[in-house]
């Protein structure tokens, strides 16, 4: 919501209204997935009623990506650092890209938990299932 309202301040820069809504989901399975999904009709449902003006931008650009698949999914890319403003990237090539954001969701976890581990470990032969 920090993100939304002040990219709705009057005479803020259009590179920082930009960075402000390039809203980013680290994950490492489904469950980003769902979340961008969720993000996307929270946009869709909610911001148009509570801030108009972005609405129209942010719900355009939302729906072009997702239309024209434009949506980054970078893969054998790790996450280096999460910064004020930004998130610094390691890309495959061991390159490090540094992207401007207003939003970082993470949504990829650790580690599977004890009992998921432990059932794994009991039950080798499925595991190639």
């Amino acid at each position: 919501m920090d993100c939304l309202e002040t990219a709705a301040f009057p005479g803020q820069l259009a590179e920082e209204v930009d960075r402000l809504l390039h809203m980013v989901v680290v994950s490492s399975g489904p469950t980003g997935v769902e979340l961008s999904g969720k993000l996307h009709d929270f946009l869709e449902d909610d911001l148009k009623s509570w801030y108009p003006k972005l609405a129209g931008k942010l719900i355009s650009y939302t729906k072009s990506t997702f239309k024209e698949s434009k949506i980054d999914i970078l893969i054998k890319t790790m996450v280096k650092e999460v910064k004020e403003r930004s998130i610094v990237l390691q890309m495959p090539d061991k390159s490090i890209k540094e992207v401007p954001c207003g939003l970082v969701v993470w949504a990829a976890g650790n580690k599977g938990c004890k009992i998921t581990q432990d059932l794994m470990v009991k039950l080798p032969a499925e595991q190639t299932n």
